[in-house]
């Protein structure tokens, strides 16, 4: 196995608990918004849901409201939603620190003291914040299938995976 590899390989266990906690809470919370959404269609509220907004709200909004505010508008949601996003950027953050933490703590003179390239710790750190983005981001999609299987009401269309823009005008 070469040294780039293992060296990802340890950094990554040393992150897994974070990995694990982060990515099984934001599924659960997927989890939560489909069942709540769930509980909103089958009780018909979507409309109230509607009314609560401002006029002013509505009309800048138009059209694109009545599409956020359905069962697949708010499932959907998930993947613009600020918190969410907020979420990653600080995973993305405490992953892109981790040489720093290593200097702070001396493990990067250990890791230097072996024959490598320099670059390696870098490289690595840039591998291991976006493989962290994308475990993230597939928790959440695993969340939102989950959610749709456990909560969705039987008789809802299920969205495509795959989605075709309309035609040019």
């Amino acid at each position: 196995m070469s040294g780039a590899l293992l060296l990802f390989r340890l950094s990554l266990k040393r992150v897994r608990m974070l990995l694990c906690a982060t990515g099984l809470l934001l599924a659960a919370v997927q989890v939560l918004r489909v069942h709540i959404a769930a509980q909103v269609h089958n009780a018909g509220q979507f409309d109230q849901l509607a009314a609560l907004l401002p006029p002013s709200v509505r009309t800048i909004l138009g059209p694109s409201l009545a599409s956020i505010m359905t069962f697949n508008g708010i499932v959907c949601g998930v993947y613009f939603d600020t918190g969410y996003i907020i979420a990653l950027v600080a995973l993305a953050i405490a992953l892109a620190t981790l040489p720093a933490s290593e200097i702070e703590t001396g493990f990067a003179d250990l890791i230097l003291a072996r024959p490598m390239p320099r670059h390696w710790l870098i490289t690595r750190t840039i591998a291991l914040v976006l493989f962290s983005i994308l475990l993230m981001l597939l928790m959440i999609m695993a969340g939102t299938w989950a959610g749709l299987a456990l909560c969705a009401p039987p008789r809802m269309p299920r969205g495509r995976r795959r989605v075709r823009p309309a035609p040019w005008p």
